[in-house]
């Protein structure tokens, strides 16, 4: 436990405490942009297809911008 802990506080001290997330509610839009690059076509399409069906299930309310509001 002691290791984690000294792993957090040094994240901490370089990226700031804004960047813990510990409820995972914003989007960490570098890592997701990342992923979705190493998609060829087809796969962006599944995915788009897949997003925008859980979106229009969703309540207006719980769709989170990317910024996390």
């Amino acid at each position: 436990m002691r290791v984690v802990s000294a792993t957090v506080s040094r994240i901490l001290a370089l990226l700031g405490f804004e960047s813990l997330d510990y409820w995972n509610q914003t989007v960490n839009e570098r890592v997701l942009q990342n992923e979705v690059k190493k998609l060829d076509a087809e796969g962006k399409r599944k995915l788009a297809e897949q997003l925008l069906r859980e979106a229009e299930a969703m309540p207006s309310s719980k769709v989170l911008t990317s910024s996390g509001v």
